[in-house]
Order: structure tokens, then sequence, then C-alpha cells
């Protein structure tokens, strides 16, 4: 990946991961691409060809600016105990990011009840539109969760290990800066297992290729974002790694952006399989508490925390 990266792009549409979840296998060719793409370089775009995806996506986005338009008592009012979750906004070390993030969005009971907090009448619009959104989302993120274990021959693994997880849903708007670009987000690795992105009109994504150059994405109209994360780096080994990415700002229009991310349940270990560890791939990563880890790094935030914690 040079200047502008080349990341690859996969179809997929949303009725080959409804097929995928009830049980059927995926094709040799879709695990080949994927388990390449994110060996490569940890990322990928996903192509879904169905007429209703981008709207879903245009009412979400709508829904995210009546949200975060809202005065900023009003968004402070949103508490969460998961990490990252709770409103954050305009810190003085992100003066330009505002996010929270939801639980479980793809039950529509979970989507009206955080559109009460903002809205005590409650907001049909917003609630709607996040559920649709995020059940699409869910539905994909699983199936590629599900091709990956495929991909290593561990798809017999694939049902006990997605029940231990769970989804977090975050909304993230980037505001303008005063002039120029500036950081939106910092250089960073997810934590969770996979995440996957959608985004308005407006770029600013970049991904740091492994001989360390920043590369600005094109993402292309109607294509999401698929990222590795370091738990996923973990599991297979180190054969994936976890894509470093951050968000710079600038133009005239803000930056909004929403994603899935799966994440272990709570003290879940995180533990390389068997099959992954040979000759040619000595074991990388000792077994792990995922809660310990996240504590571990909320205190230790360095780039080399995961090794530090958990490598051999």
């Amino acid at each position: 990946m040079g200047a502008d990266a080349q990341i690859p792009t996969i179809d997929f549409s949303a009725e080959a991961a409804s097929n995928l979840l009830s049980g059927s296998d995926s094709d040799i060719n879709l695990r080949r691409q994927v388990r390449a793409a994110l060996e490569g370089g940890g990322i990928f775009f996903l192509r879904c060809s169905e007429s209703s995806t981008q709207s879903l996506v245009e009412e979400m986005m709508i829904g995210m600016k009546s949200l975060f338009d809202l005065p900023e008592d009003v968004k402070r009012r949103y508490k969460s105990t998961r990490p990252y979750s709770s409103y954050k906004g305009r810190e003085s070390f992100m003066p330009l990011h505002e996010s929270l993030g939801v639980d479980d969005a793809y039950l529509l009971e979970s989507a009206q009840a955080f559109a009460r907090v903002f809205w005590p009448e409650g907001n049909p619009q917003v609630s709607s539109a996040m559920n649709g959104i995020n059940k699409m989302l869910f539905n994909l993120i699983y199936a590629i969760l599900k091709v990956i274990f495929e991909s290593y021959e561990t798809g017999n693994r694939h049902e006990s290990f997605a029940e231990k997880t769970v989804t977090s849903f975050r909304l993230l708007k980037y505001n303008l800066p005063p002039s120029g670009e500036a950081v939106g987000l910092g250089p960073h690795t997810d934590k969770c297992l996979l995440t996957i992105l959608c985004q308005n009109d407006v770029q600013g994504l970049e991904i740091l290729s492994r001989d360390g150059i920043w590369s600005p994405l094109v993402i292309p109209q109607g294509c999401f974002v698929v990222l590795i994360g370091e738990s996923l780096q973990v599991w297979s080994n180190g054969r994936m790694r976890a894509a470093r990415h951050k968000v710079m700002i600038s133009g005239d229009r803000e930056r909004y952006s929403c994603g899935l991310f799966i994440l272990p349940k709570k003290d879940v270990i995180i533990e390389v399989p068997d099959e992954l560890v040979d000759d040619d791939h000595p074991l990388l990563y000792k077994p792990y508490s995922f809660t310990d880890y996240l504590n571990y790094f909320m205190g230790n935030p360095k780039d080399d925390a995961l090794e530090t914690f958990a490598g051999v």
C-alpha cells in the first residue's frame, strides 16, 4: 500500500450472509478472498449489492445528524458501563471527535430505549434507522466471522465461539478543524474481533501499511470497510494483523460514520486454537482474558500493549 492504498473489494450480499448464518458453507473463492485480504493488510471493502443498503445508510446518517446536533448537556445524559461507549465529545486530546456506543441495537427495543435517553417521548426515525442498519450489519459481520473460521478449517468452532461474543454499535462525528487538516481520531488498532464501518461521503480514513506508510482511503460508493481487531489477530496466531488506522479531517463538511464491533463477552478467554500452531507458526500469544487486557490497555495505551500483555 502506497500513497493511494490498494484495498481489495469483495462482493458479499445480505442474502449470502443470511444463508451462511442459516448453516450453509461459504464457497472456496470467498474464503480465499477474505483470508488473503485480512492476512495481507487486515482490511477490505465489502460491497453489498442490495438496493436497500444505501437507503439504510442514508437514513442512519440523517438520524446521526439529529442526534449530534442536540445540546451538549443532552448528549452527556448517555452513560454506559462498557468502555468507550458513554458519550465522548470534544475532549482536549481529540477536540474534533464525538462518539457513543449502543449494545444490541439489532434488537428494536434496545434501539428504542437508546432514543428515549435523548428524546423522552421517543424518536421513531432514529430508532428505526439504527435498528435497520444494525440488523443488516449484524448478519454481514457474523457471516464474515464464519467465513474466516472456515478458511482456517476451524469451522466446527465457529458456533461456540460466536456464542461468547456481543456487539457494540458506535456512532461517530468529526467536526471541522479551524483551518487546514487535523487529526480527527489518532492512530490505533481496534481491540475487538471484527469491525464493519460505513460513512457519509466525506473521506478521511487512513491506513498504515506494513512498511510504515500512511495511505488515505477512498471508500467506494456503496461499500463498507471491514477491519480485523487485535482479538482475531491473537486467535489466528498472528496470521491476520489488526489494521492500524486513523481519521484525518479537512474540507468544509463534517464527517459522520458508524460501525458495528464484535467483542468477546466479559472475561472470555482469547486463545490460539491448536490447529493454528505448527513448526512454521510457533505460538505467539498466551491465553488471556479480554476484560483483563482491555483494563490493562486503558491504563497503558501503548502501541505494543498487546505484545507486552499477551506475547509469548
